[in-house]
C-alpha cells in the first residue's frame, strides 16, 4: 500500500474512533514508522512527524511512534529518527539481552520530567506472558511464604511428602518444588530436621515476637 494511502487510512481511522468517542484520553501508537518514510529522506521525515504531531494536537491525545535504532543503539535511524528526537516529548529505548533472554525499557531523553528507573522483564512460561523481573521476584517471595501454610503447627513433614504438597499446590515439577523449599529455608521460614540421610523432615520456624510487643 502506498505511503500516502496508509496515512489517509490512519487519519480516517482516527476520525472514526473520535466520532465513536473511543479516542478520548486514549493513546495512539504506530509501530513500524520506518515503513511510512525513507529513513534518510529529510522531506519525507519532516512530513511524517508533522502529520502525527498534527493528529495529536487536533484530537488532544498522545502519540507513541516506534522506530528502530542504529546498530550502535546511540540514536534512532536517519533523518526520520533525528526529526522524531527533535519534536518528541520523550524517547524510550527497548532492548533485548539475548544471552540472558531478558528485555529492558530504558529512558533516553525526557524534556520536562526526571528519568525513570530502567524496567527489566522476561517471558514467563507459567503465565505465558511478559513479567517484570521485579514482579517475578516479588511473586516468588509471596509463593515462598505460602509454603508455611503447607505445614501444620507442631508437625514434622517428611521430605518426599513436603515435595508432593508443594508440587500439588503450585502445579510445578519436582525440581521446582525442591528449589522453593531451599529458598524458604534460606529465608528462615521453615526449619530442616535431618534425622539421617534418608530421613529429612521440615517443620515451622518459630516466629519471634519483639519483646516490646510481648505481654
Amino acid at each position: 500500500m502506498p505511503k500516502m494511502e496508509i496515512l489517509f487510512q490512519i487519519r480516517q481511522n482516527i476520525y472514526k474512533m473520535k466520532n465513536l468517542q473511543k479516542l478520548s484520553d486514549e493513546i495512539l501508537s504506530k509501530d513500524g514508522l520506518g515503513d511510512l518514510a525513507t529513513a534518510n529522506d529529510e522531506r519525507e521525515s519532516i512530513e511524517i512527524v508533522a502529520f502525527f504531531a498534527k493528529m495529536a494536537e487536533i484530537h488532544n491525545t498522545s502519540v507513541i511512534l516506534f522506530l528502530h535504532e542504529t546498530p550502535t543503539g546511540d540514536k534512532m535511524r536517519g533523518h526520520l529518527g533525528s526529526e522524531c528526537e527533535r519534536k518528541c516529548y520523550a524517547t524510550i529505548s527497548i532492548s533485548k539481552n539475548r544471552k540472558e533472554q531478558t528485555h529492558a525499557i530504558t529512558p533516553k531523553m525526557f524534556r520536562e520530567s526526571a528519568d525513570f528507573k530502567p524496567i527489566l522483564f522476561e517471558w514467563d512460561t507459567q503465565n505465558k506472558g511478559m513479567i517484570t523481573i521485579e514482579g517475578k521476584a516479588k511473586k516468588e517471595n509471596e509463593n515462598i511464604f505460602d509454603l508455611r501454610d503447607l505445614i501444620e503447627e507442631n508437625e514434622e513433614v517428611k521430605h518426599g511428602e513436603f515435595c508432593e504438597r508443594v508440587m500439588k499446590k503450585f502445579c510445578v515439577s519436582l525440581s521446582t518444588a525442591k528449589t522453593k523449599i531451599t529458598k524458604t529455608l534460606d529465608l528462615n521460614k521453615i526449619e530442616k530436621v535431618e534425622l539421617s540421610k534418608r530421613d529429612v523432615r521440615y517443620k515451622l520456624k518459630p516466629i519471634l515476637v519483639p519483646q516490646e510487643l510481648q505481654q
